[in-house]
């Protein structure tokens, strides 16, 4: 009687199985449910981040070129990375997005992009920042001021890139 009785939770459990299997197979499944189990995120790859840029204000950039990135590159490093070599982008088939905290004072702030993802008609960035915001209250501190930053290079893309969290 316990061997009739493994056998038939045994097969329950195999029956249980295939019918969730049935209902999740690709045919089943209706297109909403396509969509979120579909990974939107792009991949990206950091070049550079830390909290000391040339750059003191609030900005976000995609950057589409070599010209454009020379001149980005060398307005952040202009500060403590003179004569540092921009790195290698290749804009035939990446672009470069780069968001910049401004300048806070206390240190520890930092901001980073925490992923990309592809939308119908858009890509976003999706960006956090830890410390103070935009608009808290400021105070000097005497370690020095910060300029957090993260810089990245992305697959190259036609559709509008905006950035959430900035």
């Amino acid at each position: 009687m316990k061997q009739l009785s493994g056998v038939l939770i045994c097969l329950s459990a195999s029956i249980a199985l295939l019918v969730c299997a049935f209902d999740a197979s690709p045919s089943r499944r209706s297109a909403t449910a396509e969509r979120k189990t579909a990974s939107d995120d792009l991949p990206f790859v950091v070049i550079d981040s830390g909290t000391s840029s040339g750059i003191t204000t609030r900005e976000k950039y995609v950057i589409k070129d070599d010209a454009q990135w020379l001149a980005l590159w060398q307005k952040h490093a202009a500060a403590d990375l003179p004569g540092r070599q921009a790195p290698h982008v290749d804009f035939n088939s990446e672009i470069v997005i780069a968001v910049f905290a401004g300048e806070h004072h206390p240190p520890g702030c930092s901001i980073k992009i925490d992923s990309i993802k592809k939308a119908e008609n858009t890509v976003i960035v999706l960006v956090s920042e830890t410390g103070p915001g935009a608009d808290a209250n400021r105070s000097p501190s005497p370690v020095g001021d910060t300029q957090p930053y993260c810089i990245t290079r992305a697959a190259q893309t036609a559709l509008p890139v905006v950035f959430n969290g900035m």
